[in-house]
């Protein structure tokens, strides 16, 4: 099992949004670059969604998907890599 640091949404969030722009913290950078490659698109845009302040049931509405896979796939993120809500 790999271990991750635990990082706020809106950090992840915010990578997602500058993920080619390595100019920050390196390190920081790059381990969260990492990470975000291991989202599939639908993760990210839910992560994103999540940090503008919507609920699992407007996400499901906006990416036109039942309100259990949203809350699965937070469950997977939570696990896959610690996400705080």
């Amino acid at each position: 099992m790999e271990y991750y640091q635990t990082i706020p949404i809106s950090q992840l969030s915010e990578d997602i949004a500058s993920e080619d722009d390595l100019s920050a913290d390196i390190q920081d950078k790059v381990d969260t670059h990492y990470l975000l490659k291991k989202l599939t698109p639908r993760q990210q845009k839910i992560v994103k969604l999540k940090d503008e302040g919507y609920n699992n049931i407007e996400i499901a509405g906006k990416l036109k998907l039942n309100e259990r896979t949203i809350r699965r796939e937070m469950s997977v993120l939570k696990r896959q890599i610690s996400i705080i809500d």
